[in-house]
């Protein structure tokens, strides 16, 4: 079970996403979670969420900070800054927040995640 207050938690969650590791997240998903994210369609269910997460673009070398995490209970947000380099010398800097909801009738994992990112100027 994920200790919902835990602010490591979370920064692994996220360093997760970074590196695809789709094993530490499948542990810490729910069966039916959501994930909405701004300007795209939102996954729903766990082995959807696992394939989009694993069919994330690898052309890119992506770099995340973690500015700031903050945790009441059953719900986490994390804000920080991601750079992506495509490798061909564009770089694209983004702010971004995600906001956790965890079910405690499933064990702490994720039920459901809401993305947004800004891209920085």
């Amino acid at each position: 079970m994920a200790n919902v207050n835990s602010e490591k938690f979370f920064k692994e969650m996220n360093v997760a996403f970074v590196i695809g590791d789709l094993e530490f997240i499948e542990r810490h998903i729910a069966d039916d979670v959501v994930w909405k994210m701004e300007g795209e369609e939102t996954i729903e269910g766990k082995q959807k969420f696992l394939d989009y997460v694993g069919n994330m673009d690898s052309d890119h070398e992506v770099k995340v900070t973690i500015d700031h995490v903050r945790t009441d209970g059953l719900q986490a947000t994390v804000t920080g800054k991601m750079t992506i380099d495509d490798k061909k010398g564009g770089i694209q800097s983004y702010s971004y927040q995600d906001i956790y909801e965890m079910d405690r009738e499933e064990g702490g994992k994720i039920v459901s995640l809401t993305s947004t990112t800004q891209e920085d100027s």
